[in-house]
């Protein structure tokens, strides 16, 4: 099996079973996290929710408003 066919298999797999969106919600909170770390060096974890994907628009639900004043003032 070449590359190109496991790289084809693998991307057909993940939208058969819908789990790129699961992927992606992972690194987006992921880099949400590590990114909110270093700029104001607090840890968000505990207080994320979900992320959601809805084809060009991320969501974060958060436990506190504060959070998503801060999530909201940051590009």
């Amino acid at each position: 099996m070449t590359f190109t066919n496991l790289r084809s298999l693998l991307v057909a797999s993940l939208n058969k079973t819908g789990k790129q969106e699961q992927i992606l919600s992972s690194i987006i909170w992921k880099s949400i996290v590590e990114d909110f770390q270093e700029l104001k060096k607090i840890d968000l974890n505990p207080y994320i929710v979900s992320v959601k994907i809805n084809k060009n628009i991320v969501t974060v639900k958060t436990l506190k408003p504060i959070i998503n004043t801060e999530l909201s003032n940051m590009e």
